[in-house]
């Protein structure tokens, strides 16, 4: 009943797109350890399947296979983070049309900073990040639709400059410049359903507002 009244809130309120946090935060200090799922697969087929009833898109936060796996089965239209997926789960991604958003910058922007504050987990946090970019270069190679996010307003994650952080880290991770602006532009506008019409207002209210 909570999970219904949620959603007949955010219907009321008429909201583009539903995020759902299925897993806790990430370990830094034991490596692929996780926080707990927050719901069944029941619960999570059910938001999944109200939400696109109502034409929303659904973004899931999810890391573990286990949870990414729950994420593709309920038919989740984005894979947000998805540290430790597995290769087979980005073969299903390509045939369900999922985007994947997997926000390097949160680690990245740590590893490269020699943030202090961390050095004891220093080696994790790698550890993890380089999986995750070997994991990128494979979902690139085998055609992924791959969007930008770089969990702005994370740990040394600035607003604004951390896009172009994500930029960086997912072209050293192995995708070409020239690609990265369907990452950006194609698959960004497909994750949030966005017509050109709404492009074209957006980019008109920031010219008049420059």
């Amino acid at each position: 009943e909570e999970i219904k009244a949620s959603l007949g809130q955010l219907d009321k309120e008429k909201a583009d797109f539903v995020k759902v946090a299925l897993t806790g935060m990430m370990s830094f200090e034991e490596y692929g350890k996780c926080g707990a799922i927050a719901f069944d697969q029941n619960e999570l087929n059910y938001i999944v399947k109200n939400a696109h009833d109502t034409n929303k898109p659904v973004m899931v936060h999810v890391n573990t296979k286990e949870g990414v796996q729950m994420a593709l089965d309920a038919g989740a239209d984005t894979i947000e983070h998805g540290y430790y997926l597995e290769e087979d789960q980005l073969q299903q991604m390509i045939e369900q049309d999922t985007i994947w958003v997997p926000t390097l910058a949160p680690l990245g922007n740590i590893i490269y900073s020699n943030d202090g504050a961390l050095k004891n987990q220093l080696q994790t946090i790698r550890k993890i990040f380089d999986r995750q970019s070997k994991m990128i270069k494979k979902a690139y190679d085998l055609g992924v639709n791959i969007a930008v996010g770089s969990d702005s307003g994370a740990y040394r994650v600035y607003h604004g400059s951390g896009f172009f952080d994500e930029l960086i880290y997912l072209n050293k991770a192995g995708i070409k410049k020239k690609e990265l602006m369907k990452c950006m532009y194609q698959n960004g506008k497909k994750a949030l359903r966005l017509s050109d019409q709404e492009i074209n207002r957006i980019k008109d209210k920031n010219i008049d507002e420059s």
